[in-house]
């Protein structure tokens, strides 16, 4: 048997967040391709065509920001049909599709999409994982080994993959519009399984080499897109000390449903979400690059 792993990597893109959050979701390859679909059948259920298709395109990274939620609880929740008509009028810019009514309805439908992207995920026994660090880290690189954060993500699929009731294997999959090789180089990741002690163990499970989803199954990327907004800025664990939106409670009720715990070599009890205070490794050898 084997899982799916669909990363979404921190700093690639600049959005203002509270906390760095390299993110992923773990789906059983059988499932993958039943879940790309609908998660697609969704956009154009919610939005009339698949978001990378609207004009202007806009992605998840859109959606939930304080303002939108604002704008959807300034109104009683609207019937799903008006609502679904008025937010296609807003997505084709047809004549008097801007009206106050219109913000509405696109915000609220907004908000039941993620809603229904987290339901569906879970629905398919998706697992999450979530690496935390301050968000000082989020573009630093480093020239001779991977950073801290990937390590860990990597440790909590491998424990993920270990805990199965049959051999499983794991395959880690990057979105390419999302990857930046500036940042975290692929031959990093590959060179990590290939040169160290703890990558060469999870490379028995984990393939070594990641690869590049330039299709329809980035659907589900945006899903860990999804994860890594909301955790960042509503979930806190005991040492994570920034503020955190209280109108979100909701969404991270449902992340929390996505993460799974495991028993570490040491014999402790661990999360699929952790929190670092730094990304630098313990052995670094040499300074970290802007």
């Amino acid at each position: 048997m084997s899982w799916v792993i669909f990363v979404e990597e921190p700093g690639v893109h600049q959005v203002s967040l509270p906390y760095n959050v390299l993110a992923a979701i773990a789906v059983e390859e059988h499932l993958v391709w039943q879940l790309s679909k609908k998660l697609r059948e969704a956009e154009v259920s919610f939005f009339r065509a698949q978001l990378e298709q609207q004009s202007p395109a806009f992605t998840v990274e859109d959606m939930l920001n304080e303002r939108q939620i604002q704008i959807a609880g300034s109104h009683p929740l609207l019937e799903s049909s008006l609502r679904i008509r008025l937010t296609r009028e807003c997505l084709v810019s047809q004549a008097g599709a801007n009206s106050a009514m219109h913000g509405v309805a696109l915000a609220q439908t907004q908000i039941a999409y993620c809603r229904f992207v987290l339901e569906l995920l879970r629905d398919f026994q998706s697992k999450a994982l979530a690496v935390f660090t301050p968000s000082e880290f989020s573009t630093f690189t480093y020239r001779d080994h991977l950073r801290k954060d990937y390590s860990f993500m990597l440790e909590r699929a491998f424990y993920l993959l270990r805990d199965q009731p049959f051999i499983s294997t794991g395959i880690l999959v990057f979105d390419p519009k999302r990857h930046s090789d500036d940042l975290v180089p692929i031959s990093a990741i590959s060179d990590y399984f290939d040169k160290t002690t703890k990558g060469r163990l999870r490379s028995r499970l984990i393939v070594p080499e990641p690869m590049m989803a330039n299709s329809r199954l980035t659907s589900i990327n945006q899903g860990a897109v999804l994860l890594s907004r909301i955790l960042s800025w509503s979930f806190r664990l005991p040492n994570m000390k920034l503020p955190r939106r209280r109108d979100l409670d909701g969404f991270v009720k449902q992340c929390n449903r996505l993460r799974f715990s495991f028993m570490s070599d040491s014999g402790h009890k661990e999360w699929s979400f952790k929190f670092i205070e730094t990304v630098r490794a313990q052995h670094e050898a040499s300074s970290p690059t802007m």
